[in-house]
């Protein structure tokens, strides 16, 4: 974005920058991701500890999530124990789905496999006050046509996963 090779970022939690305007906002809470058969995913809400006798997949350290996770089990005193540490997105998607396991991200995440039925988002007690700033960014200069429209197509998106 910043040397204007492209239009329009989207990601999380970007930095001020002034050649670049946020064209859309949308603040998402950390939860539990699992498969909708998942023995918790009925609830309406669980805790960090509900969680410890399944197998977890986690974002490793290089991941803006980690830290979070970090701080969370160690405020409720819980020894993180994952069985993936990765810091690919998909593949903790893919793990929670295919192997009964549990992943924490946000509604954005998993915004696709939740409207086709593969995932379900359950808030965490402990994750409950960490949020993190889905972000969509274009050039003060404006954008192309496409991008437009891309751009308004992705705040709907947004707006969407956000409620």
């Amino acid at each position: 974005m910043a040397s204007g090779e492209a239009d329009l970022g989207i990601g999380f939690d970007f930095t001020k920058d002034s050649n670049l305007k946020v064209l859309a906002r949308a603040v998402g809470k950390l939860g539990a991701v699992m498969a909708p058969n998942h023995p918790l995913a009925k609830r309406a809400g669980i805790r960090l500890s509900d969680c410890m006798d399944y197998p977890l997949v986690v974002a490793d350290s290089s991941t803006a999530i980690r830290p979070y996770l970090d701080a969370a089990f160690t405020r409720v005193m819980l020894d993180l124990q994952p069985i993936i540490e990765t810091n690919a997105i998909e593949i903790m998607r893919h793990a929670a789905i295919l192997e009964n396991g549990i992943t924490f991200l946000t509604p954005f995440d998993i915004e696709f496999e939740r409207r086709a039925g593969r995932l379900v988002y359950i808030p965490v007690r402990e994750l409950s006050h960490d949020t993190q700033a889905l972000m969509l960014i274009g050039h003060e200069r404006g954008s192309s046509a496409i991008a437009s429209v891309l751009a308004e197509m992705l705040k709907e998106m947004m707006r969407e996963a956000a409620s």
